[in-house]
């Protein structure tokens, strides 16, 4: 047959070649049945096929096992056939190993590959060929698919590789001596700690990396290795020769063979150099941080990431009365007032976002539960590198004095600015609603004065009329402002007392009738009790007079104002209703505010006022130890509730 280089694409025509099996190879040689039995039970355990060459004829012969690893079909066994299924790589390799087979005596043993199924499967062709024989011209041996070995040889290689390569990427020295303390194996980080090339390792002693305090100290506890304790740890602390600092932390395991007799040892050292002196540093640096933390006037603490106070510095007993070690391991958290809680957890959320220092003021309770203003700066906590650690560091400063102070300047300037209100208001009343009454009775008096002959009686009694209105408007007007005014300086006089409520409101009643017939209005009042108050009577006066005038001016002609009287608790609790034009919402709610207050609503007779009266009314009832409150809607009239405290024979 012609050869080819390309196996892949060649076409081989052979006739099937008789095949003989192993048995009448045998039999053709004469062995023994025995043996051949035998023979064939170690080829069967072994997975291997059996051959036979015949020199002189060029053929070759295959058991059924033969056929079955090279996935040829029975009849096509032939060196070309062979050649066809084997890996292009491998086939001039073949040719050249088969026909030196028979070239010396001896065995022999191929390696290749073929390609069955698309997969490449490696085969073993093992013989022995001896020309002295009785048979010279006859070549036998066995076949075996060796695929799964030369996987496991490969993953071998893989993992030794792989081992090697891991070992080296360490950044721990790792190395090993023998018996004798000489230098076998040693990883790239030992080499380049120690300033070595591979080619110098060679009869290496280990005293030859330790200073010779540090090798007697080493030996003294290698001496106490034994096959029932391994492993000791050694600390290298003195410099070598090129190495200005050192500090190596050793794993030193020692290795027993069956006898107890010692093989080796392995050395894994890690360079703590660097971590000494960050510990030296880190030292001074604590250090620093008590020596200010234990001087400081305020409260330095430090907190984990889960909430807890890790260490707290001592002037907290001094600003809180705890002592450290009584809240160390607690939630700071929790002894903060609930209502500025909110606050904390903004500034720790602000804190997480921008890794900025956030500032946050708040309240805490101290050890006698009461509770004190502090201002704290809070900020992540970072290590060396950089990196924030999960805890933070909050300095906190007492700010209790400065809060004092602030509420005392926010009281001034809102006395300044209820002042500079009283004063426009005071103006504006002089300026507007005192001189308007005065030019009604001015205007009538002249007339009547200079056209008294030429008015009749009807005009006359009407002029007359509308100057007692403006006279007792311009009298309540002063008098409120005469009060408001004392109010305002400070000289009114508070003296409570004890008396009948009853009495006054029926007194006030009596008094306000006259205004109120003019409307043809009816003030209800009823009542049998005899309830004793204990409060100022000329403020009680003026409140009950300001509001039942106030609700006669704004209720329509010919309706009912009611005044009702009840106990509740230590007070009793006056209310006046009225049904007359009622009030919006937001003049309700800034009823009683002066800064608010421009020139009051008309009355439904076009009545006219400043709003001072309830004003006037609400620091009364105030003053007095009660409340005043409004419900109104409008066009559906106002209710006024106030209460004044009971008497008490305790008082």
């Amino acid at each position: 047959m012609k050869e080819t280089d390309d196996f892949q694409n060649k076409t081989v025509q052979i006739s099937q070649l008789p095949i003989k099996k192993i048995s009448s190879i045998a039999a053709d040689q004469n062995m023994n049945g025995c043996f051949e039995r035998h023979y064939e039970v170690a080829l069967f355990a072994l997975n291997a096929g059996v051959w036979a060459w015949d020199i002189n004829h060029k053929q070759l012969y295959w058991n059924q096992k033969c056929f079955e690893i090279t996935g040829l079909l029975e009849g096509l066994a032939s060196p070309d056939h062979l050649y066809y299924i084997t890996h292009p790589a491998d086939q001039q390799r073949l040719k050249i190993m088969w026909s030196r087979i028979t070239a010396a005596d001896g065995y022999f043993d191929l390696e290749f590959r073929i390609i069955l199924k698309n997969e490449h499967h490696w085969l073993r062709i093992t013989g022995y060929y001896h020309k002295n024989s009785t048979n010279p011209g006859l070549v036998q041996g066995a076949l075996v698919d060796i695929t799964e070995e030369k996987d496991f040889q490969e993953k071998l290689l893989e993992s030794r590789s792989l081992f090697q390569s891991v070992v080296d990427d360490q950044t721990e020295l790792i190395c090993r001596f023998d018996k004798y303390k000489i230098l076998t194996f040693s990883n790239k980080a030992f080499r380049k700690f120690f300033n070595l090339n591979p080619a110098d390792e060679a009869g290496l002693q280990l005293k030859s990396f330790f200073h010779k305090a540090d090798f007697i100290s080493l030996t003294r506890n290698i001496r106490r290795l034994n096959p029932d304790r391994t492993v000791i740890r050694f600390y290298q602390k003195r410099a070598i020769e090129n190495i200005k600092y050192l500090r190596i932390q050793w794993t030193i395991r020692a290795f027993y063979n069956n006898d107890r007799s010692i093989i080796g040892y392995q050395l894994v050292g890690r360079d703590i150099a660097e971590i000494e002196l960050h510990r030296d540093a880190l030292k001074k640096s604590e250090n620093m941080f008590r020596l200010i933390a234990e001087n400081s006037k305020d409260i330095i603490s430090i907190q984990a990431s889960d909430g807890r106070l890790e260490y707290v510095s001592p002037s907290i007993q001094g600003l809180l009365g705890f002592t450290p070690s009584s809240v160390t391991g607690t939630f700071s958290y929790h002894r903060i007032c609930r209502e500025d809680r909110q606050a904390i957890l903004r500034a720790i959320q602000q804190l997480r976002k921008y890794l900025q220092p956030q500032l946050v003021v708040f309240r805490i309770k101290n050890a006698d539960g009461q509770r004190i203003w502090f201002e704290s700066m809070i900020q992540h906590e970072y290590n060396n590198k950089g990196e924030a650690t999960g805890r933070t560091i909050a300095v906190t400063r007492n700010i209790q004095q400065r809060k004092e102070i602030e509420e005392e300047q926010k009281r001034v300037e809102a006395e300044l600015k209820e002042a500079n209100l009283t004063k426009d208001k005071f103006f504006t009343i002089i300026a507007h609603d005192l001189r308007s009454p005065f030019t009604s009775i001015l205007g009538f008096s002249r007339l009547m004065n200079d056209d008294y002959d030429d008015f009749d009686d009807e005009d006359r009694k009407m002029m007359v009329q509308q100057i007692l209105s403006s006279t007792e408007t311009t009298y309540q007007l002063l008098d409120n402002l005469l009060a408001w005014a004392k109010s305002q300086l400070g000289r009114t006089s508070f003296n409570p007392e004890d008396f009948f409520i009853e009495s006054l409101i029926k007194e006030t009643v009596q008094q306000a009738n006259g205004q109120a017939l003019s409307k043809n209005i009816s003030i209800l009042f009823e009542s049998s009790d005899f309830n004793i108050v204990y409060a100022d009577i000329n403020m009680t006066r003026v409140v009950l007079r300001n509001l039942i005038s106030n609700a006669i001016k704004y209720s329509n002609h010919e309706s009912e104002i009611k005044i009702n009287v009840r106990l509740e608790d230590d007070f009793v609790t006056i209310e006046i209703i009225d049904k007359g034009v009622g009030m919006e919402e937001s003049v309700v709610d800034a009823l009683f505010s002066i800064g608010n207050k421009g020139t009051s609503t008309k009355g439904t007779d076009n009545e006219k006022g400043t709003g001072l009266g309830l004003i006037l009314v609400k620091e009364y009832v105030e003053r007095n130890g009660g409340k005043i409150t409004v419900q109104s809607e409008q066009g559906e009239g106002s209710l006024f509730r106030f209460t004044i405290p009971l008497f008490s024979d305790k008082k």
